[in-house]
């Protein structure tokens, strides 16, 4: 969706979790589009996002699709990590795997890229995030168990991968897809 947006020359300015929703389909939407804008380069905007997920440059009015690429990278770290920007003295995100080693050292350098703070040094475009974040092909075999929070382990096989790599035993000793808790942001004023 950033991507699209960013190709038709609108930039967000507002990625956090309260802005994103999933369906009943697991299809990711971004809502509330209020603060969203034409980008114009050589044009300052107002200082508007919400602390904790805006990069230092919005707080300057400056807002280009890199700063999209912060705030998802902000978003990420928070639902991956559950360590809460809001909640942090302003920009500072400890190294992903320092909070959660469990997270594949891939996603968690996609992250840490995009969190820079200068601008030029995150990445370019959204899809090239979007990239770094997918992992490589033939690298990492489906595991054949998962543990879950219960402590039983439990077999997978690869036609009860929905997508998600969270699993329960059912009643029938089929594994069935449970929800991972996602955290909750607090609205911000």
């Amino acid at each position: 969706m950033l991507d699209y947006l960013h190709r038709n020359g609108l930039i967000y300015r507002d990625v956090k979790p309260s802005n994103i929703m999933i369906d009943g389909n697991d299809d990711v939407k971004l809502v509330d589009f209020g603060i969203a804008k034409i980008f114009k380069p050589s044009e300052r905007g107002t200082q508007i996002g919400t602390p904790g997920y805006a990069p230092p440059e919005q707080y300057q009015g400056l807002a280009t699709p890199r700063s999209d690429i912060y705030a998802l990278g902000a978003t990420l770290h928070h639902l991956l990590t559950g360590r809460d920007p809001t909640e942090q003295p302003p920009f500072s995100f400890p190294p992903v795997l320092d909070i959660k080693p469990s997270i594949s050292q891939r996603t968690a350098h996609a992250i840490d890229r995009a969190l820079k703070m200068k601008p030029e040094e995150r990445f370019p475009t959204m899809q090239e995030f979007r990239i770094a974040l997918r992992p490589l092909v033939g690298t990492s075999p489906m595991p054949q168990q998962v543990r879950v929070a219960a402590g039983r382990t439990v077999p997978i096989n690869s036609a009860t991968v929905p997508g998600s790599t969270s699993f329960q035993g059912g009643s029938s000793g089929t594994p069935a897809p449970v929800q991972a808790p996602v955290p909750r942001a607090r609205p911000c004023a």
